[in-house]
């Protein structure tokens, strides 16, 4: 086992090799944009809506803990509030969507003789409006922002004093955080995702991209977790006993995520009006199908089986990577969700997607492990009865 020494020195080697990748990538991006800046703020969109998913999950995960507890957070909770620590960063890398917010959404282009032709769109212009939209980004980050910044200052204080009055205000805080920032999200894929194409919508989106951000941040967190259990002091800590925990939650995501997925379509596809079902047949035909096939396949039943054996939940190699495929997965996943919108008839991939993809997450990624080298990886702390 390595020491805690050299995982610090580890993690400052990556978070240089990824913020060389997030450069080069905003470096590509800014290349394209002069030739092709509509398609930058699509594919930017693209993967800043995938990365975004990692943090606030791993805060909403954090929150869950604080509330129920659990052996599983004892592993976990290093890396949760090293997660959480990145969310107000997430906002300067927002900013290229607000510059492109009239290439990306169609409503920005309404006008009178549009909303004279299209009646039901005419309600829909009190809320889709740039300045609104705007206006409701900062919001929701200011709330995210807030409730990460609470949690991480309050759990160094309960670190150093162990004050059981502090154990409780962060169970409160979480329990108001996991609801009013759940409907930050929920609003969030509203406005940047599901208004890609304003006839449609859809009650349950909201819910699918909460559960969505749940299972990426757990899958993230596996892969991290172990990591670090190859070094001191989490690697004489960890069992077998808290990567069965982990398996077991991740396993539940899974299934949630399966089922709020399905009862979108059920509920769509059985309606059987003609606004709604579009959006399905746009993913179901043409070069899309093929690609929500192998979404059903790796996003769902082969981390399903893998995770039906406590064998591979007790391994810590094997459960890595099942949650490596889920997070593989949920690239193509959110691509199937934002870009049908631009390119109805075929993949439209393009090499500027995984340019956004590599400035994004290379960028994230470095922040992410500035922020471990500065986080213990196991707290000590106490829950009071």
């Amino acid at each position: 086992m390595k020491s805690e020494a050299t995982l610090q020195v580890d993690l400052e080697v990556f978070g240089r090799r990824m913020l060389i990748v997030g450069a080069v990538g905003a470096g590509l991006c800014a290349l394209g944009w002069l030739f092709n800046a509509p398609q930058v703020y699509r594919s930017w969109l693209f993967a800043f809506v995938f990365w975004l998913n990692i943090p606030l999950g791993l805060m909403g995960l954090l929150m869950l803990q604080h509330l129920v507890g659990g052996a599983w957070g004892a592993v976990l909770r290093g890396v949760l509030e090293a997660g959480t620590r990145t969310i107000p960063y997430m906002a300067a890398l927002f900013l290229p969507i607000c510059f492109g917010v009239r290439s990306l959404y169609e409503w920005t282009q309404w006008n009178a003789e549009t909303l004279a032709h299209e009646p039901t769109l005419a309600h829909k212009m009190q809320y889709l409006n740039i300045e609104w939209f705007l206006i409701r980004a900062a919001l929701y980050f200011a709330i995210w922002s807030i409730f990460a910044m609470a949690l991480v200052r309050w759990s160094q204080v309960q670190q150093h004093g162990g004050n059981p009055r502090i154990t409780r205000r962060l169970a409160k805080l979480s329990g108001a955080g996991l609801l009013f920032g759940g409907l930050a999200v929920s609003f969030a894929s509203f406005d940047w995702v599901m208004s890609l194409e304003p006839h449609w919508y859809s009650t349950i989106y909201g819910l699918l991209y909460v559960t969505s951000e749940f299972l990426t941040g757990m899958a993230l967190a596996i892969i991290v977790t172990v990591f670090l259990a190859r070094y001191e002091p989490l690697g004489g800590v960890v069992r077998p006993n808290h990567y069965q925990d982990l398996g077991s939650l991740l396993f539940a995501f899974v299934i949630f995520w399966a089922y709020m997925a399905f009862s979108q379509y059920l509920i769509i596809w059985s309606g059987d009006i003609l606004e709604e079902i579009r959006w399905y047949e746009k993913r179901l035909h043409g070069g899309w199908g093929w690609l929500a096939i192998a979404l059903v396949l790796f996003h769902f039943l082969l981390p399903l089986f893998a995770l039906l054996s406590r064998n591979v939940k007790r391994d810590a190699q094997r459960l890595a990577r099942v949650a490596l495929v889920i997070l593989i997965a949920h690239v193509l996943n959110v691509y199937w969700l934002v870009k049908p919108a631009f390119a109805p008839n075929g993949s439209g991939l393009h090499w500027l997607d995984l340019a956004a993809l590599a400035a994004i997450g290379g960028l994230w990624l470095a922040i992410f492990a500035w922020q471990l080298r500065r986080q213990p990886t196991v707290l000590v702390f106490e829950r009071s009865s």
